[in-house]
């Protein structure tokens, strides 16, 4: 992890069936890049229509700051990523999901 005062980077391998879960980013936008592998990207727009989003290796993908999303690696060559977050993250909030939002579940604080 690379951390600054004004943004933080961070590196993840991805396990097969792994999944982020329902989570915001406590006001922090971001930038996903798909080192190597795929992901799959679970949100619900404003609307509650989900959106479905694929990120392979060498593309990217943004969040803003009230993103919720959920991003998993389903199957194929392993998945690497990485994602770089201004401002840097203070932590996360765990979301239920259902078909009319989300209600916050746990917050994780962010190890430094």
């Amino acid at each position: 992890m690379i951390l600054t005062p004004t943004f933080e980077v961070h590196i993840q391998a991805w396990a097969q069936d792994e999944s982020s879960d329902w989570h915001d980013h406590r006001g922090s936008s971001g930038a996903v890049t798909a080192v190597s592998g795929s992901l799959v990207e679970h949100a619900r727009a404003k609307n509650y229509v989900d959106v479905v989003r694929r990120c392979k290796a060498g593309t990217s993908s943004t969040i803003g700051p009230d993103h919720v999303h959920d991003v998993l690696f389903v199957a194929g060559a392993p998945a690497v990523s990485m994602r770089a977050y201004p401002p840097p993250l203070w932590g996360l909030t765990f979301c239920d999901c259902s078909e009319v939002g989300f209600a916050a579940r746990k917050y994780v604080e962010e190890e430094r």
